[in-house]
């Protein structure tokens, strides 16, 4: 709030010094009321203007899983707070100015409306004389003219002064000077608001001037007139009156109207100083507006996306996420192994599939990697101690309060605290509140580094799967698909610096191929070694096969190795592999372990 003040506040106090210098003395009034009137809107404007850049950064979704145990603890220690007083004297002191502020303005327009209701009002035209018994200098609010009873029934009143009053009606004065003053009731600590009020009503007298004078009067005789009607004789703030002078020095301010009289503006000037603004409201706009940065997501060359979308989720997986989604929805309740699991299953859907099913609901978790470090005060480590109300564990093993005195405040990095309500109590852990401290390390561990762990683990089951589905007789690969959804999902949760900092490759687990190819090669070897009565030393029989046998074995040979071509190179590496068929009688065979070339 300080900085929007303070840029409004060097908008304004440019655009009213341009004024003071080169404006307020030319004959060029209707111009500066509305460059009066829209300086102050500009002002308040400028530093509200958002410049928005969009830059593409790759795309890195949080991470989908939590953990209990954290998600649930809430800090109820006991804490050492200061309570900052000084936002909430800074606001009363503002609330009572506006609040005196506001009061003599509906005090002043109380008395307007008092004055119309309650003296006789006679209309002339499109105005209404309001005639009072006070002696009071004639002035003006809306279509209100307020003049003395006593001079306007003896015709004591001259017509130029008639025709001040009725210009500041028809140009409607009176909105400009409401408008000023709501503005001060809001600003009523902004020392520019009061010379940008007093400009505007200076104005309003310029154009009132020269609306009597365009009329054929004589200049000396206006003058005269405007010295005559220069009396201390009072009227409302909200009116405009013909002798304005809003401050001690009315003889200066007569000079200035006097002055601005004798003044020609050509239009060659004016074009000038119209123009000349232009770059300065593009310099305070430059300046004084704001600007931010949006990352706009795009598809990074390390994010893995998994959607079989040629294949598409299998009957079975159809069946599962329906039933998660029954259960969720009956249950109220979402289970993080389940909405992974789901979320997994949505990823392998085809866009035909996912037409047909309900979106899982998104799991609102924290994002551990993301926790900022927060070290405690010595006085609440020291409340720590006492090991009647707190338990306490350091990188999540459990150890006596009496520890804490190997150590200081400072050595944690991280601590959660939880508070224990009396029937959650067990005999081993009656204290009523439950502090986690984490060391660097432990911060590390278990924040820092719990994505690319959960990677890790999620890896680790991913292979032993796989394993074990190459060495079955299992057809469907379903499982295996499901975890690849999964563990792509969690390796888009890890940022580029965590990949870099803990060395996490996704190629070393898989590369985005189905695994159904290395099952599908692993059929076609069964295929071929059954045509082989020592598959060991098969290059050797090949030999002594039949042409036709020859020909089936390598049609079924050349099927093997299309399916070991489309294998990843992890697969490939893990893959058992048989040596071509030696190429007739000139060609390679194995002996004894070895290849060697058979004699022609």
């Amino acid at each position: 709030m300080l900085i929007y003040l303070l840029k409004s506040g060097a908008c304004l106090a440019i655009f009213m010094a341009f004024y003071t210098f080169f404006l307020e003395k030319e004959n060029m009034h209707v111009f500066k009321r509305f460059y009066l009137l829209g300086a102050l809107i500009i002002a308040f404007a400028i530093p509200l203007i958002t410049f928005t850049q969009y830059i593409e950064v790759p795309a890195l979704p949080m991470a989908k899983e939590t953990f209990a145990p954290v998600a649930f603890y809430t800090d109820h220690s006991p804490q050492i707070e200061e309570t900052n007083y000084l936002p909430f004297i800074f606001w009363s002191i503002y609330a009572l100015g506006v609040l005196v502020f506001g009061s003599l303005f509906i005090k002043n327009l109380n008395q307007i409306v008092f004055k119309i209701k309650r003296n006789p009002k006679q209309k002339s035209k499109h105005v209404i004389h309001v005639l009072l018994n006070d002696l009071v200098t004639p002035h003006t609010f809306f279509n209100y003219i307020f003049l003395n009873r006593q001079k306007f029934e003896k015709h004591e009143i001259p017509k130029e002064v008639f025709w001040h009053e009725e210009s500041h009606a028809k140009q409607k004065h009176s909105v400009d000077v409401l408008f000023i003053e709501l503005l001060q009731v809001i600003f009523w600590f902004n020392p520019l608001i009061y010379f940008v009020k007093h400009a505007v009503k200076m104005n309003h007298e310029f154009l009132a001037d020269q609306a009597v004078l365009n009329k054929g009067i004589s200049l000396p005789t206006y003058q005269h007139i405007l010295l005559a009607f220069s009396s201390n004789a009072s009227e409302s703030p909200l009116a405009n009156a013909i002798n304005y002078s809003s401050t001690r020095h009315a003889a200066r301010v007569i000079k200035k109207r006097f002055t601005v009289m004798k003044t020609h503006t050509t239009k060659r000037k004016t074009w000038i100083l119209s123009i000349l603004l232009l770059p300065i409201l593009a310099l305070l706009i430059y300046s004084f507006s704001e600007s931010e940065i949006i990352e706009k997501e795009v598809a990074s060359m390390s994010t893995v996306v998994i959607q079989d979308t040629e294949i598409g989720a299998t009957e079975a997986m159809m069946t599962e996420y329906k039933s998660i989604i029954d259960d969720i929805e009956s249950t109220h309740t979402i289970w993080t192994p389940k909405i992974n699991r789901a979320a997994a299953i949505y990823d392998i859907m085809t866009e035909a599939q996912r037409i047909t099913v309900k979106k899982y609901p998104e799991n609102p978790v924290i994002n551990l990697a993301t926790v900022k470090p927060k070290t405690p005060s010595e006085t609440l480590f020291d409340f720590w101690k006492n090991k009647v109300e707190f338990a306490i564990w350091i990188d999540g093993k459990h150890v006596s309060n009496e520890t804490l005195k190997d150590y200081k405040a400072s050595d944690f990095k991280y601590y959660t605290s939880s508070f224990v309500y009396n029937n959650a109590r067990s005999k081993k852990f009656p204290q009523p509140y439950q502090n986690h401290l984490y060391t660097k390390s432990g911060f590390e561990d278990n924040y820092l580094k719990s994505n690319v762990n959960k990677y890790n683990r999620l890896k680790n089951e991913y292979l032993k799967t796989e394993n074990a589905f190459i060495n079955s007789n299992e057809k469907d690969d379903s499982e295996l698909r499901i975890l690849k959804a999964q563990l792509a999902k969690v390796y888009n949760s890890i940022s580029e610096n965590e990949i870099e900092r803990y060395d996490v490759n996704l190629s070393t687990t898989f590369q985005n191929e189905q695994s159904q190819n290395l099952k599908s090669y692993l059929l076609e070897r069964d295929k071929t070694i059954t045509l082989l009565d020592n598959p060991k030393a098969y290059p050797g029989i090949f030999l002594e096969m039949s042409d036709g046998d020859q020909r089936i074995f390598q049609a079924q040979y050349m099927k093997m190795h299309r399916a070991y071509s489309k294998l990843t190179e992890l697969e490939k590496n893990s893959a058992p592999k048989m040596l071509p068929p030696a190429p007739g009688p000139k060609g390679y065979i194995l002996k004894n372990g070895k290849i060697i070339k058979k004699n022609q």
